[in-house]
């Protein structure tokens, strides 16, 4: 138990000597569809002052690298956590997946939606980003801490029961978002129950992007307002990725090609991506791009993007923001892929929270120097 914790100070420590002077350098710029400008120092100290509370203990742990690895402290301080109420819900192809409720007494809902594989529990720090809104969120089909794998495990099971010891989430449950949309839409209904909400935004992590957006397509009217972190263009190209950067399954930190006369091979990343096709029982060209998506949606949306975020590059990104909605905004970074809530989690939640009451008008106000 002693070298583990051990271990995992190790790690946070060279990630922090790693990108500290990327933290004290970082940069925000705001971008239109008309303009794109950073955002004044000023204007970030003063939002670090508004949402100095991030700060203190307990909530600080909430963004600590340490504790969200820790499943026993996480789900301690999850189920902790007030007026909270976990059920299931059925999809309508029948399937049934874990989310839980956060009443806070409010008239205006969030929905966040995971990364992959990330459980449900480590979501934890948006109830900490949001606390005056009610929250719901949960555990797409094959992943998360509700999957169970009993031994023996059938020969049929293996190959799943593998993938999620490695990574969290079985292969041969999820549809990798071809089908994910169903239990964003579900999740919602049964909040909708619930209470009847004046609002509702959704918030999603990058996996979560393209099946949000999906899901808001399918159901007009399911979201007021999108808010997108760190998104996947498309879910090929994501796998293309990995298959190019096998690092990526331990770390979107650096990604490297521990085999490049192999994994550089337009061939082999057609073969990885028909083998996960393959074993998840899904035809992944199928599967619609971002921006395919997001030019048939006038949803409001929110982006917060890294410049150097390892599965969108920032040419890809322009490219899909300049298909969004006009009352569309995005946040650009100077953040890692999945950090921009963690490590810019003030200017994060000064920017959604406005985002979610006013206009994109509102909001360039709000992020503007005042003493200019």
């Amino acid at each position: 138990m002693k070298k583990k914790f051990l271990k995992q100070k190790s790690i946070s420590l060279i990630l922090l000597i790693v990108f500290l002077p990327q933290l004290l350098q970082a940069q925000f710029s705001v971008l239109t569809h008309n303009q794109e400008a950073v955002i004044a120092p000023e204007v970030i100290q003063r939002m670090q002052q508004e949402y100095s509370y991030l700060n203190q203990e307990p909530t600080a742990r909430c963004f600590s690298s340490d504790f969200l690895r820790n499943k026993e402290q996480l789900c301690a301080a999850w189920d902790q956590e007030p007026n909270s109420h976990a059920g299931r819900v059925t999809t309508d192809d029948g399937t049934s997946i874990p989310y839980t409720y956060f009443d806070r007494s409010s008239d205006k809902l969030i929905v966040v939606g995971p990364g992959l594989p990330v459980p449900q529990q480590k979501m934890i720090s948006y109830l900490k980003l949001f606390p005056d809104y009610d929250i719901i969120t949960f555990d797409y089909r094959g992943q998360g801490f509700h999957v169970s794998h009993p031994y023996p495990v059938q020969p049929s099971k293996w190959f799943g029961t593998l993938l999620y010891q490695l990574f969290m989430f079985d292969l041969q449950i999820t549809k990798l978002g071809l089908a994910e949309a169903q239990e964003v839409c579900a999740v919602v209904d049964q909040a909708r129950i619930f209470k009847d909400y004046k609002k509702v935004f959704g918030v999603a992590q990058c996996y979560s992007a393209p099946i949000f957006v999906q899901a808001a397509y399918q159901q007009p009217g399911l979201f007021d307002k999108l808010i997108l972190d760190g998104c996947w263009p498309s879910l090929t190209s994501v796998v293309r990725k990995i298959a190019q950067y096998p690092s990526l399954t331990c770390t979107t930190h650096n990604p490297r090609s521990w085999v490049p006369w192999l994994t550089q091979q337009e061939w082999f990343q057609d073969f990885v991506q028909k083998l996960t096709g393959f074993v998840a029982g899904v035809e992944l060209d199928k599967a619609l791009s971002l921006e395919e998506m997001l030019q048939k949606l006038d949803t409001p949306i929110l982006f917060f993007q890294g410049r150097e975020d390892v599965y969108c590059s920032l040419e890809t990104f322009y490219a899909i923001f300049q298909k969004s909605s006009q009352s569309s905004i995005a946040i650009l970074t100077d953040l890692p892929h999945g950090r921009n809530y963690l490590w810019g989690k003030e200017v994060f939640a000064a920017v959604s929270n406005a985002f979610f009451e006013y206009t994109v008008q509102g909001v360039l106000e709000m992020v503007k120097d005042k003493n200019h």
